[in-house]
């Protein structure tokens, strides 16, 4: 069975690594990429979906695959007559990916796979029981609906929605993307040694995982609290300790996030950046578990090589913000 997962296109590769490490969740498989449209195997497409669906921060929707063709109308429309809707209501919605194919007129497609499911179906474009997708990016791929990601829940937590404000806070798309990345499962305990307005927390908390987190400003630490109590975060430990506490403050961990300081702006005691970094490595690496991960975002390519010189590089990304800064993910494993 396959999803049709029609994915964000606001990073040139993150939404598809999220995916892929989602899908292997559930013991699935990222089989195509098609620009913003990925084909994903499962055993199970309706847990999938909903998994899937509940915890992706840069997927918009989820869909059973049909089939595949070229994104031309005399070859994508007429598959749509094998299709018997059993008296089912349906609707047909057509999209364009990032421009492909401007030739094809979206309204007379849509119209023209109406009319032939009309045949077994009966249109309602409001509460239809089958919602019909057609996704054209290189090629056409249609499905039916079963699950739309619901960002909005992302926006609301903000970090100006949060106890204390800080202007460099990670955005949540991308620190639940980090989240994503590293696996974080239900009940494993995850903590971030730097954890500033609670960013990371909050979403490694919302998807059931056991939280740790400790800053030296005690503001931030407050701010955090209060933060996670806010959003329903239950059992978090949030404390003001030093970096080279955390093996004996959360040890045994699985997973390690972070989001280290680098601002001008941020504390670190006056000590300095590289040293703060080797003793968060050390650190990181007595606390995990034999094969936990450190998921990382670094302001440098280089602090994500020195990782790689206490952990096994799994996977990484670059994204770049602005003129002046780009950030670095990199996902690592303990052996």
């Amino acid at each position: 069975m396959r999803l049709m997962v029609e994915l964000s296109a606001e990073h040139p590769t993150l939404p598809a690594a999220e995916l892929a490490a989602l899908a292997a969740m559930v013991e699935g498989r990222l089989e195509e990429r098609d620009g913003s449209v990925a084909l994903v195997d499962v055993p199970d497409l309706a847990e999938a979906a909903r998994f899937i669906g509940s915890r992706a921060a840069l997927t918009h929707t989820l869909s059973a695959h049909w089939w595949t063709t070229a994104a031309t109308p005399r070859v994508m429309v007429p598959p749509f007559g094998r299709i018997d809707l059993k008296g089912q209501t349906f609707a047909v919605r057509a999209r364009r990916l990032e421009g492909h194919h401007p030739e094809v007129p979206l309204s007379d497609t849509v119209r023209a796979i109406g009319a032939i499911l009309a045949a077994s179906g009966k249109v309602d474009l409001e509460r239809p029981q089958v919602d019909v997708r057609l996704l054209l990016s290189e090629e056409a791929h249609a499905g039916a609906l079963l699950r739309e990601v619901d960002r909005k829940a992302l926006e609301g937590r903000h970090v100006k929605h949060r106890a204390h404000f800080a202007p460099v806070s990670l955005h949540p798309r991308w620190a639940r993307c980090l989240v994503n990345l590293a696996r974080v499962k239900a009940g494993e305990r995850v903590a971030d040694p730097f954890c500033g307005t609670g960013g990371l927390l909050i979403e490694a908390g919302l998807v059931g995982a056991k939280v740790f987190g400790s800053d030296l400003d005690p503001r931030m630490v407050a701010g955090t609290r209060a933060t996670l109590e806010k959003f329903g975060v239950e059992g978090a430990v949030v404390d003001t300790r030093d970096v080279g506490e955390l093996p004996e403050f959360a040890g045994p961990l699985d997973v390690v996030l972070s989001d280290p300081p680098y601002g001008q702006s941020s504390t670190t005691n006056m000590e300095e950046r590289t040293a703060l970094y080797e003793r968060f490595f050390h650190a990181a690496k007595e606390a995990l578990r034999p094969g936990g991960r450190l998921a990382l975002i670094s302001p440098s390519a280089d602090l994500r090589e020195r990782a790689g010189r206490h952990f096994a590089l799994v996977e990484a990304h670059d994204q770049r913000v602005h003129r002046s800064m780009t950030r670095h993910y990199g996902l690592f494993r303990k052996e």
